[in-house]
């Protein structure tokens, strides 16, 4: 491993870190704030207003004061996808953000673990940077959708 590389590596840290916190900070939605209210709805016993227009746009409201109530992303999800986010729905959003994109990233090292160990030909350092660089995984990871659990459950489920 290079200097440059490993400079490389913490540069692209750094800007993810970066971007996220200003996405996270923006006031407009996203798909992380439409799952993480949603949890913070059951979190607060409010399991019946879950599909409540109004009630949704309150809570989002409450998460992120200065999101205009038309602006809101509503959750129109099933519910079994929110057992993924309760865990984290009592931290802040920042630190829920910053938990659900480690969570993220830990899922697609398991991912790639196992299709290095399937195909030993394929450098396992190659193939995260592969992974990494590919922009529909990129901006799974910034927008905090659901994509990169649920294809490591399908991984799973098929067999790895």
């Amino acid at each position: 491993v290079t200097l440059s590389l490993i400079i490389s590596i913490l540069v692209g840290i750094n800007g993810f870190i970066s971007s996220s916190t200003t996405l996270v900070n923006s006031h407009s939605s996203s798909d992380f704030l439409t799952f993480y209210s949603a949890a913070r709805m059951i979190y607060q016993s409010q399991n019946a207003n879950l599909y409540n227009l109004s009630a949704q746009s309150a809570i989002q409201h409450t998460i992120v004061p200065m999101m205009d109530n038309k602006n809101y992303s509503p959750y129109f999800y099933p519910p079994f996808l929110l057992l993924f986010f309760l865990p984290i729905s009592g931290l802040s959003l920042l630190f829920a953000y910053i938990a659900w994109t480690i969570i993220n990233i830990i899922f697609i090292g398991i991912i790639c673990t196992i299709v290095f160990k399937k195909r030993p030909l394929v450098k396992f350092f190659i193939l995260l940077l592969v992974v990494f660089s590919f922009p529909p995984v990129l901006y799974s990871l910034l927008l905090g959708q659901t994509a990169i659990i649920l294809t490591f459950i399908f991984f799973i489920t098929a067999g790895g």
